[in-house]
């Protein structure tokens, strides 16, 4: 993923502006939890992530390796907040996203200006999990009560009631986001694609919205196109 690409977030999703404030170095975010009680009022821990083994991305790492780094710190970020943190909101307390996002990013590169691109990066990649966990809960299958059969003189007596049917196990709630999360719906004005935050409204409008002339897709698209017509082109000259 080209860093350079990416829309920046708004304010609201700066670093500078809704970090937590916490005791935690750098690599608070790889190291065990501080307990509660040492803690401010207004400060938030941010848990382990049993699965964090991310490594220092130099300033010369490839494009791709740099983006597989990112999905998984996105990922990450999601599992720590969603195990540790659905008391507080979960991923609907952006503040905490925010904070947990740039903490994680800080282990990644000393450089503050990487750390800035790497991120907007990682909330990228957040939108579009979010956006994924949320599609999934829509399609949640209640499954249907097991029919066991038994032999004839098993059989209840023909004046006996028949016993109430068990009722359907109630559908999971483990991933559910909270509701005033799943409340809120944004979507683009021009094509109805569905966003998870307002700010990813205008960066799905500027990165994809095949209804916007000047979004990189569609600008993709139209060089595909004049690279296919001049390839047909040169190939009707040759012959």
């Amino acid at each position: 993923m080209d860093p350079s690409s990416v829309t920046p977030p708004s304010l609201y999703h700066s670093p500078a502006a809704s970090t937590p404030s916490t005791e935690y170095t750098i690599d608070s975010f790889l190291s065990p939890s501080i307990p509660s009680h040492s803690l401010g009022a207004n400060e938030t821990a941010i848990a382990i992530s049993p699965r964090a083994s991310w490594p220092k991305i130099s300033n010369t790492a490839p494009k791709d390796d740099v983006y597989r780094v990112m999905q998984a710190v996105a990922i990450d970020v999601v599992e720590v907040i969603m195990t540790h943190y659905s008391h507080q909101g979960g991923l609907a307390n952006q503040s905490l996203v925010s904070g947990t996002t740039d903490q994680a990013v800080k282990f990644l590169t000393d450089d503050p200006r990487l750390q800035q691109e790497y991120y907007r990066d990682v909330m990228f990649e957040l939108d579009k999990l979010i956006m994924q966990q949320e599609r999934s809960l829509t399609h949640i299958q209640v499954p249907t009560p097991e029919i066991t059969m038994t032999n004839d003189n098993a059989l209840s007596p023909p004046s006996a009631a028949p016993p109430p049917p068990p009722p359907p196990p109630e559908a999971s709630t483990a991933r559910a986001i909270p509701s005033t999360k799943a409340d809120k719906k944004w979507k683009c004005d021009h094509c109805g694609a569905p966003c998870s935050r307002s700010d990813a409204v205008k960066r799905h409008w500027r990165e994809s919205c095949t209804l916007n002339p000047e979004s990189k897709k569609v600008k993709k698209m139209i060089s595909q196109q004049q690279q296919q017509q001049q390839v047909l082109f040169l190939g009707n000259q040759q012959r």
